[in-house]
């Protein structure tokens, strides 16, 4: 649940919360390049032919001897099966543990900051609703 960002006029930030701020943005970029990463490591291994498959006997895991870069499965069966097989649950928890590390990372820039801040009320009030789950919509 997000929470309403408290109003707080005529705020100026210090050099450390611009820092901050600019670091915060970087962790959001991550989060989206992790996304597309993700997705494309799904998508090739339903239409690229580079899924995992045991070794007979052994069991142990060995990358299929395919191109990495292939457009397309050898045929349609191939693709379909593909597609079957993908673990949907694990490509969902992927993507929620890119939100979860995303935002742990930002409590604690969030927190640290609200500690650095005490003595500017302004900024501790940002920092200690950010540390709360504010989030503000600034561009």
């Amino acid at each position: 649940m997000v929470r309403q960002c408290p109003a707080i006029s005529n705020i100026s930030f210090d050099q450390d919360s611009l820092d901050a701020i600019a670091e915060i943005q970087d962790i959001h970029d991550l989060k989206k390049y992790g996304r597309i990463a993700v997705f494309l490591g799904h998508f090739l291994t339903i239409f690229g032919g580079v899924g995992l498959k045991g070794a007979s006997g052994s069991g142990a895991l060995r990358l299929e001897n395919k191109m990495l870069f292939k457009l397309g499965a050898s045929d349609a069966n191939q693709a379909s099966w593909n597609l079957t097989q993908v673990n949907w649950e694990y490509f969902l928890m992927s993507f929620q543990g890119l939100d979860r590390l995303a935002l742990q990372q930002i409590e604690k820039i969030a927190y640290r900051q609200a500690h650095l801040h005490i003595s500017k009320s302004k900024e501790y009030q940002f920092w200690r609703s950010i540390y709360l789950g504010c989030t503000p919509n600034v561009k």
